[in-house]
């Protein structure tokens, strides 16, 4: 994953938050705020997003053991998903929009160079989403999602289906072209317990 590293060090496209998840954002019906940006700084466009969508899949597969009874657990499930898909449908359509509107008049026409250019970017977004989830299973960032599980063996289990998507993503992420491929992948990920 040196490639990650080299990206993260040297491609400096965007103001990222850099730690960004659902518990640094806060919103009501009018407006939307970040908090806690102590890490902010110029990086890579996926990393952000992909952080932010690895959070979701993280509160997914925690589900396995806060879910308890099986209906709600996939209501609840279905709920991120979806929030998942919905989270990058709206980025990519304010992105273009902003490309359209905001961007160097004549500079970047091609529809062709765009479509690739979002499509490499998602493909980045997965390989960033697999860093954080291992940072945050495996490292030393632990999220309250899984150390809020009391038994060993539920908590083990939970951990192993979000090993697994990241694992999942990061291994076919060349051969992502939607969202929905990443959705798919998590949805589809099983504990290897």
């Amino acid at each position: 994953m040196l490639f990650l590293k080299e990206q993260y060090m040297t491609n400096a496209q965007a103001l990222l938050h850099n730690d960004l998840h659902t518990g640094s954002i806060m919103l009501n019906q009018h407006e939307t705020k970040m908090i806690d940006p102590e890490f902010a700084f110029f990086g890579p466009i996926a990393h952000d997003v992909g952080s932010y969508l690895a959070n979701l899949a993280l509160g997914y597969a925690a589900q396995e053991a806060h879910g308890k009874e099986p209906a709600a657990r996939a209501a609840y499930r279905t709920w991120i998903a979806e929030s998942f898909v919905e989270t990058w449908n709206i980025f990519h359509d304010e992105f273009m929009r902003l490309w359209e509107d905001e961007g160097i008049q004549g500079e970047w026409e091609s529809s062709r160079f765009r479509k690739r250019y979002m499509a490499q970017l998602l493909q980045n977004v997965a390989a960033f989403g697999c860093a954080e989830m291992l940072r945050r299973l495996i490292g030393l960032a632990w999220v309250q999602d899984f150390t809020s599980i009391s038994d060993p063996r539920e908590r083990a289990n939970a951990e192993s289906i979000g090993i697994n998507i990241a694992i999942s993503w990061l291994k076919n992420r060349q051969a992502v072209n939607r969202v929905e491929d990443l959705a798919a992948m998590m949805t589809e990920a099983k504990s290897s317990l």
